[in-house]
């Protein structure tokens, strides 16, 4: 008996997600544990693996497109089956007026639903491909190509019709499609070309890609947004002696246990947080909420964006427990494979640009969370010690904190009890 596969939820926070590859084209064998397609949430991409053997008969949403947590994606059956009962599962619908009054019912992704409002599209004029007419966002798209496009000069707004090769190479080479004559037809291509090769050659123009935002930098954009224009923020900076640290480094690497600058930070810096609760905590509209806990979020940078997985109970792990995690984590979100959960409860967040020798930043607030702490590169620099200079290796970090929270005598006292911590380590065990 056929299958109707849904769109997974794969975190507590995910309400929908993208199709944005699939694995398998219709009608052909799957087998169960086989990657199926790939779903690419506000974070991540996850891969999707079939749960039983058969044939993949319908794919209900086509790449690109979105789907709601739960609605229908695909159905997987036995060759032959016959599945019109259940071809028409997933979408939605729109409601237009006939003649007479009553009203014709149109099936549309949510995608092609909203590029159609966007762009005040009417959906009863669009003819969909989809399965049993079905309109998706690429319908939606290949008609706002064809409809008229207006040429070169729009001071008066001189509508033509163009088709978008035509367009797109009038552009480029400055050509005005008012000038041009198609005999009541569309301006194609080669009417460009032939009005070019008549007239004088035109200016090139310096070339351009557009490239869409990924679902991932969409977010980026929208959470950072959001953190710069909320958040009255101040960065404090501060100088570290890693004289201590280093030495300690090194001791732990001769009995082969080797461990990172942000592994050693992640825990002292989560120790000393329960000493300053204020920045351990999250603002919701005007309340403050303190947790008793610290929740460690380490930015990981990835070649498309960037991921903050979480540490837990950071204030209750030991360094090299930390740096297990620390590098799974990081593994996971640099191939895919990190869990929407992962990247959720945090509490204050590191971020370590140290390795590309900065020597200072002003970090982003990880909103709800009230500060974010940037680790800049380890300088050689002359310290005045005992009556004379000594080069002292030294590293800056830099504290953003939201000022509707953090006031700066707070956050001052917290840098200068980390830094003496980082400095004294031992203190820690007392």
């Amino acid at each position: 008996m056929a299958s109707v596969l849904v769109m997974p939820k794969l975190g507590l926070t995910m309400t929908e997600g993208i199709i944005a590859k699939w694995h398998k084209q219709e009608g052909d064998s799957v087998r169960a544990g086989e990657i199926l397609y790939e779903v690419e949430t506000d974070k991540l991409t996850n891969d999707v693996e079939s749960k039983e053997d058969g044939i993949l008969l319908k794919i209900i949403i086509p790449e690109g497109e979105t789907a709601p947590c739960l609605e229908p994606v695909a159905i997987i059956g036995t060759a032959g089956e016959d599945i019109s009962g259940l071809a028409g599962a997933g979408g939605t619908t729109a409601e237009t007026p006939k003649e007479g009054g009553k009203a014709e019912r149109i099936i549309a992704s949510p995608a092609a639903k909203k590029l159609a409002a966007e762009k005040k599209i009417t959906l009863e004029k669009i003819q969909g491909t989809g399965p049993k007419g079905r309109i998706i966002l690429k319908d939606v798209e290949e008609y706002q190509e064809d409809l008229p496009v207006s040429g070169g000069d729009t001071s008066g707004v001189v509508k033509v019709k163009a088709t978008p090769v035509a367009a797109k190479m009038a552009a480029e080479l400055d050509v005005n499609l008012t000038e041009l004559s198609a005999e009541g037809r569309r301006i194609s291509k080669a009417d460009v070309a032939a009005f070019v090769k008549q007239g004088p050659q035109p200016k090139q123009r310096a070339t351009e890609a557009v490239v869409p935002m990924s679902a991932m930098r969409k977010v980026i954009a929208k959470r950072m947004g959001a953190s710069h224009s909320t958040c009255p923020t101040v960065t404090y900076d501060i100088s570290i002696d890693m004289s201590a640290l280093q030495s300690m480094k090194d001791g732990m690497k001769k009995e082969t246990i080797k461990i990172s600058y942000t592994d050693i930070l992640t825990y002292i810096a989560a120790r000393t947080l329960l000493e300053f609760p204020l920045l351990n905590c999250t603002i919701d509209g005007e309340n403050l909420i303190y947790k008793n806990y610290v929740n460690m979020g380490i930015a990981v940078a990835l070649p498309d964006g960037l991921l903050v997985p979480v540490i837990r109970n950071a204030h209750q792990k030991g360094i090299t427990e930390i740096s297990t995690e620390l590098l799974s984590l990081s593994e996971d979100a640099k191939n895919g494979n990190l869990a929407p959960d992962a990247l959720q409860g945090g509490t204050f967040t590191i971020t370590n640009l140290g390795m590309y020798g900065i020597e200072s930043f002003s970090p982003i607030i990880n909103l709800p969370e009230v500060a974010i702490l940037g680790v800049n590169t380890i300088q050689k620099a002359p310290v005045y010690e005992g009556g004379t200079f000594v080069m002292k290796p030294l590293m800056k970090v830099s504290l953003t904190a939201d000022h509707r929270a953090v006031d700066g005598a707070v956050a001052a006292q917290f840098l200068s009890q980390l830094k003496r911590n980082m400095e004294n380590p031992y203190l820690l065990m007392l």
